[in-house]
């Protein structure tokens, strides 16, 4: 096993190499999901190692991937992004919330303060944001997508006039 990382102006990037069996290609898409294990004869793990990974590396707005040669190793990398702000609480649900698009979990972006409109807002700018540092999105693309795809939810009203509010994108638009 070998651990390579590369540094940009923008980010940086960690590969984990193996030189094992390899996974076949009909599990690589699979081996983020909540408690997939492959059948190797005998258990191995809880199966929720991987799915832990990608929740924390995109919860700060970066991505996890998973390449694999069958007979050669497999190649876990994942790259944040360097002197990305999150101003307010981010998460990733890997549920079903609603049932068209519950397949590929949801990732949400909040906006917390006294002001309903502007914590509505600032919601909407972190979700943008993320967009565009996540996926080949420019600024007005990730809005036109935002507008059309992101739940906007009041999350929580906390101490007397604290509002949370979520913006919620279902993943699934991506597959």
């Amino acid at each position: 096993m070998s651990v390579d990382g590369e540094v940009s102006e923008t980010a940086v990037s960690i590969a984990v190499t193996d030189t094992g069996e390899g996974i076949p290609a009909a599990d690589l898409p699979k081996v983020f999901k909540k408690f997939f294990r492959r059948d190797m004869g005998k258990p191995t793990g809880t199966g929720l190692g991987l799915w832990i990974s990608r929740g924390l590396v995109e919860a700060h707005g970066g991505r996890l991937t998973a390449m694999s040669d069958l007979g050669k190793g497999s190649v876990f990398r994942f790259t944040l992004h360097k002197g990305r702000p999150i101003p307010a609480p981010q998460f990733s649900v890997p549920g079903a919330l609603t049932p068209r698009v519950d397949a590929d979990g949801f990732y949400a972006t909040t906006g917390v303060g006294p002001d309903l409109y502007a914590a509505s807002q600032d919601a909407l700018r972190a979700m943008i944001e993320y967009l565009t540092v996540t996926r080949p999105l420019s600024r007005e693309d990730a809005y036109v997508l935002a507008s059309l795809c992101v739940d906007l939810k009041i999350s929580e009203i906390v101490d007397a006039g604290q509002y949370v509010v979520s913006a919620v994108l279902p993943l699934a638009v991506f597959s």
